[in-house]
Parts: C-alpha cells; structure tokens; sequence
C-alpha cells in the first residue's frame, strides 16, 4: 500500500512539472538567436552555416542553365539516416524485451493461456485419436449386445404367457390408471364387506379409515353416504387432526385389506388379477408420486423401473395381494384355469 501511495506521488509531481515546463516552453520565444543556438548543437550550428554560405553566392552563367538543386532544410531536431536507423532498430529491440518480459509475466500468472507446444499437440491429437477409436469400438460391440438382447426379447415375446405387460431389463409390467381399469381404487365393487360394514369402493374404505384413525367421526359419516369416489377423495382431504407421517403406515394398511378383501370376494376382479401373474402392476398417475409413478402411460420412462417419479405404493400392494392368493390352495382350481388360459394365448401368439 505504501508502494502504491508512492507511485501515485510521484505520477502526481510529474504531471505538474510537465504542466509548468509546456506553460515555460509556450512563453519562449523562438525567433530569438541567442536561445536557438543554445538549444542548437555544435554540429548543426556548422552544418546550417555552410549551407547558407554556398547558397548565398550568386550564380554563375553556367550554373543557371543547370537545375538549381533543391534546399534541403535543417530543422533542429533533425538527425541522419543511419542515426535514425540506429534509434528505431534499439526501439524495436526494447519493445521486443518488454513484450517478452510482458508476455512471460502474463505466462507466469495464467499458465493455461500459453498454448501447448507442437510436440504436445501432436500427442494430444494422438490420445484424442486413441480414445475416439476406443469409443467407436466399445459402441459397435454395445450395439451387437443391443442386437442380440433385441433378438433374444423378440423370441422371448412370443413365449410369454399373453398378458399385456412391459418388459424392463427381465421385469416385466402391468400398466393401469383411472376406473376403466379393476385395478383402480374407483372401480365400483358388486361386494365389498370389511368389519360389517359394506363399502362401494376401496377409495371409500380408505377415506373411512383415515377420518377414524384421527377420530374425526362426522367426517367419517359423510364418507360412508357418499356414492362418488371423486367426493369420498375430497371429504378425506378435509379430516381434522390429520397427520400425514402418522398416516403412512396405517394407510398401506388399511389400502392393503381393502384389496385383499376386494379381490378375496369378487371372482371376476381375482380372474383379472391372477392373469397379471409374473409382472409388477403399476399405477401411471401422473400426479400421485406416492400410490403412482407420476408418470402416464404413454410415457417411455413408465416402462423402466429406474426412471419412475413416484413409490407405485398401490401397484406393490395389488402385486403381493395377488401372489398371497396365488398361493392359498382355495383357489387351485382357478389357478388351473389361468395357467390353461395362459398357455392358449402363448401358442396362438407364437403362431
């Protein structure tokens, strides 16, 4: 800081010495002899004097014939040629120092603006031209595994078991959303009876337990008169006292026995159920990435695994729901039947 406070000073002395040296200079008068030939050197002073002696002889008969030759003025700056030379040649060679010395310091304080040497750009290129190369080739041989995995999962379609699903790296899927579907917690039930009470829909029996869970009764009543899944859903929303952590558990709970009761009691909604045998069902609700993926299912990302927005809550309920009654013997003979079903459309596709 005191070398910087310094430097200004003395930027400051100089500018004011040079104002009050061109105010001097410009009250100088020129025309004077005397302050000329002070200013003037010894040489030119000469120079100038021989000069004006040879020009100022009259000229001779002869002589006017011939072109006068053309003065040359001597100003008082003026220098020779080869002093001229001297002085621009020890110019350049002091601009290419600082701009060395400049250049150098610039490197020192940005390594990375210098560029790199030939030598180094040789090998660069060479490397760059190495990995490329590698790159090509780990990309040809991915597309022959591509290839061929294509060509096994072709195969493998026509030996699956017919059910409409998506495959994922060996997982294979059941896409559903909105009461078109069974599966749906909207879908209206013929017969829904869980702890003597009877109940339209699964939505309905969750919302019930949700506003009884939080002792919220009128609530609860409500829920029970409604006839609309879509009114049920948002009579659930309003419970007082609700606490979405405590709700976790309780919830998947309360969902899994009203599937497990839903499909327990209703052959047609089991048949359907047994037919998704062998995939993960999956709900593509877009804007429910608890009980959905949050994905539609037109979406690409819906049929991989790793790519899903949401849990899929609801498709890992119905999942194990399913093979809990895939595995009571009460319904062996309607499995039969599914696995008779099953094979009829695995040959009729292969066909």
């Amino acid at each position: 800081m005191g070398d910087q406070n310094m430097l200004e000073n003395d930027m400051r002395v100089s500018t004011e010495e040079m104002r009050r040296l061109l105010s001097a200079d410009a009250s100088t008068d020129h025309s004077s002899t005397t302050d000329y030939a002070m200013l003037t050197p010894k040489s030119e002073q000469d120079a100038r004097s021989s000069s004006r002696k040879r020009y100022s002889q009259p000229r001779s008969s002869d002589d006017r014939s011939s072109p006068r030759p053309r003065r040359r003025r001597i100003s008082p700056d003026s220098e020779s040629d080869e002093d001229r030379r001297r002085d621009d040649d020890g110019r350049r060679r002091s601009k290419g120092r600082h701009s060395d010395s400049r250049r150098d310091e610039r490197d020192s304080r940005h390594p990375r603006i210098r560029g790199p040497s030939p030598d180094s750009r040789s090998d660069e290129e060479r490397s760059r031209r190495r990995r490329r190369r590698d790159v090509d080739e780990s990309d040809e041989d991915k597309g022959r595994e591509r290839h061929h995995h294509h060509h096994h999962e072709h195969h493998r379609h026509h030996h699956d078991e017919g059910r409409s699903a998506h495959e994922d790296e060996g997982e294979r899927f059941t896409l559903f959303f909105t009461k078109k579907y069974v599966f749906s917690n909207h879908y209206p039930c013929p017969s829904l009876r869980i702890d003597d009470r009877d109940f339209f829909c699964t939505e309905q029996y969750y919302m019930f337990a949700k506003a009884r869970t939080f002792g919220d009764e009128q609530t609860a009543e409500d829920i029970m008169h409604a006839r609309d899944p879509k009114e049920m859903k948002m009579l659930g929303s309003k419970v007082k006292n609700f606490n979405q952590h405590m709700w976790n558990e309780p919830g998947r709970f309360a969902m899994t026995l009203a599937n497990y009761r839903k499909y327990q009691q209703n052959k047609d909604f089991r048949r359907e159920l047994f037919l998704t045998h062998g995939t993960t069902l999956v709900e593509c609700n877009p804007t429910d990435r608890r009980w959905g993926i949050g994905l539609t299912m037109d979406d690409p990302a819906a049929r991989q695994r790793s790519r899903w927005r949401g849990t899929n809550w609801l498709g890992q309920i119905l999942t194990k729901v399913r093979e809990r009654l895939w595995e009571d013997p009460q319904y062996a003979d309607e499995i039969q039947e599914i696995k008779r079903e099953l094979k009829e459309r695995r040959d009729n596709s292969f066909r």
